[in-house]
């Protein structure tokens, strides 16, 4: 069973990303949302799942036969014209052409039960700042599948409710540099390498420092006293100084922010971010809701 790439839009291939290779120089890349990520990880039953990360334009592919499919995010979709409600898993005839279009903060997230990608150490993650992954997504890709039928129990499963989040608060964690970023900000650029904030009051940093590791979410400050963070796509190594990391719970937010948000950056601790983690984690957990739960209509 096949499915085919008709149109692209700006749309990569993603899944957790790579863990345990940046002693060798090769960042962890990964979903942008990882919140919507773990989401749709659950709703399509999957551990690590192969998704398509639909950033903007519009993706459509066409399948051979029936496949099941999952959708998380602010987006149209819609199977051969018919609109389908997102944040759902369904079961995709064979012949229709579905189409992912986002139309909201954030990626897209679309997930195809058992779609078969080579891995390169160990993920499908397409970097995008040091190509590593698979090739750029064409179309008339094809991709093999693996059968599906329609008592699936995943079939129907739907996201009763998204967890709560506010892209206007990022909360952060104190770095090695005890500069005070706390405060507005207006964001000037955003991609999957980082976020480049406008200047902050009295902030300023040393020009050159020798490299040292840095990760997703860590926050750097410019010479020119402009906040960066990095994003998923960042390099292994910074020489700017460190004043803070994102917690994990707010990573998600940085695939959401776009040129011209304003944004907060707000303190806590560490016990705050753990305690913020572990609440974001249960209503995760909770989130999914199978046909097997629903009972008797």
């Amino acid at each position: 069973m096949t499915i085919e790439v008709l149109a692209t839009g700006l749309t990569l291939i993603q899944d957790a990303g790579r863990d345990g290779y940046t002693n060798i120089g090769v960042s962890r890349s990964g979903a942008w949302d990882d919140l919507s990520y773990r989401l749709i990880s659950n709703l399509v039953g999957e551990t690590n799942p192969a998704v398509f990360e639909v950033i903007a334009g519009t993706f459509s592919l066409k399948t051979s036969k029936q496949v099941i499919v999952a959708v998380v995010g602010c987006g149209l979709i819609r199977a051969n014209g018919i609109p389908i409600s997102t944040n759902s898993c369904f079961l995709l005839e064979g012949n229709n052409v579905l189409e992912v279009e986002p139309n909201g903060d954030g990626p897209v997230y679309l997930a195809i039960a058992g779609i078969q990608i080579p891995k390169i150490l160990d993920s499908v993650a397409q970097d995008t700042l040091s190509g590593l992954g698979p090739e750029a997504l064409i179309a008339n890709q094809v991709f093999e599948v693996d059968d599906a039928v329609r008592e699936d129990f995943r079939v129907g499963s739907f996201i009763q409710a998204y967890p709560k989040t506010d892209k206007t608060v990022i909360r952060y964690l104190a770095g090695q540099d005890p500069q005070n970023i706390l405060g507005k900000y207006l964001v000037q650029a955003n991609s999957r390498t980082g976020i480049r904030l406008s200047v902050g009051e009295n902030l300023s940093s040393i020009a050159t420092l020798p490299s040292f590791p840095v990760m997703p979410g860590v926050i750097q400050l410019t010479p020119s006293g402009e906040p960066v963070i990095l994003g998923c796509d960042c390099g292994t190594t910074g020489g700017y100084s460190a004043t803070g990391v994102v917690i994990s719970a707010d990573l998600h937010k940085l695939s959401r922010l776009r040129s011209g948000d304003n944004l907060l950056l707000q303190k806590v601790s560490i016990d705050e971010a753990r305690t913020l983690l572990s609440e974001q984690q249960q209503s995760i957990r909770k989130a999914v809701i199978r046909p097997s739960e629903m009972g008797a209509w």
